[in-house]
């Protein structure tokens, strides 16, 4: 599934990417820009914006109104939509700053870029194969969160579908 979000989903789009999903974020675009880089990629719009959305249903693109203000309950509703999977796997991962997909790299390759600690107690790393990009990703402290959230999303999306 390929999205596009507006400038008010930015946080939004991480987490999609984060669990595997091409997004494409536009943040300086104006509505017309929107619809038509959605018509033009074939991606579905995830907005926040009401008139936006309408426009979007008028002009027959697939498109998703976003009210929600807490990160589970907006992943909840976009996955409950979409039939999509709320797990995270590094091998289908998307780096959530940039969108490009992510590559298993070893210590060894990356022992001058990251912390010495964490070389120390992390053995799995990832690396954005975006040039431009580069960063890289490890099962950090920050996977409690994460998890938290996802669990989160997981427990309203089944009440999403119980409610259905």
């Amino acid at each position: 599934m390929k999205f596009i979000t507006d400038s008010m989903l930015g946080h939004l789009t991480r987490w999609l990417r984060l669990i595997g999903h091409d997004v494409r974020y536009l943040k300086n675009c104006d509505d017309l820009e929107l619809i038509e880089e959605a018509k033009k990629e074939n991606r579905t719009l995830l907005t926040s914006d009401l008139d936006l959305y309408k426009r979007t249903k008028k002009e027959g693109i697939g498109s998703l109104f976003i009210e929600e203000k807490e990160t589970a309950k907006m992943l909840a509703k976009v996955v409950a939509r979409y039939n999509l999977s709320l797990d995270v796997n590094p091998a289908k991962s998307r780096c959530p700053k940039c969108g490009e997909s992510l590559d298993p790299i070893s210590k060894e390759r990356i022992k001058n870029k990251i912390p010495p600690s964490t070389l120390k107690f992390h053995d799995h790393f990832w690396i954005c194969l975006n040039e431009k990009c580069r960063k890289i990703y490890w099962y950090g402290s920050h996977w409690k969160k994460i998890n938290k959230v996802l669990n989160r999303a997981k427990e309203i999306e089944i009440g999403l579908e119980t409610n259905a």
